[in-house]
């Protein structure tokens, strides 16, 4: 019987995971301190590469069933905005040249 009342207070705690240290960890991410946007790209053979890190130090939509339903749709809405970016920036660069 108690070890019933131990697994419903385990069932009843909160765990929260801090991202922001999972990020920091050098352990989840080699030189987390510093800038490297070339870190995210999909070629995994940099060495420095977050593919990698751990497969759950970032997980920004979740995992398995609870997965955020929205994911592939703010995929396609950042692709969506990052394309209109450099199309708005080539067309401002071209209505430059005189």
């Amino acid at each position: 019987m108690a070890q019933i009342h131990k697994l419903a207070a385990i069932f009843q705690t909160e765990v929260i995971i801090s991202h922001h240290t999972m990020c920091m960890n050098e352990k989840n991410f080699e030189r987390p301190d510093e800038f490297i946007p070339e870190r995210w790209l999909e070629d995994k053979s940099m060495s420095i590469s977050a593919k990698n890190a751990h497969p759950f130090a970032f997980m920004p939509f979740g995992f398995g069933p609870r997965m955020c339903i929205g994911r592939r749709l703010a995929e396609l809405e950042m692709r969506v905005v990052l394309a209109k970016v450099i199309f708005f920036f080539k067309h401002f660069e071209n209505s430059l040249v005189v």
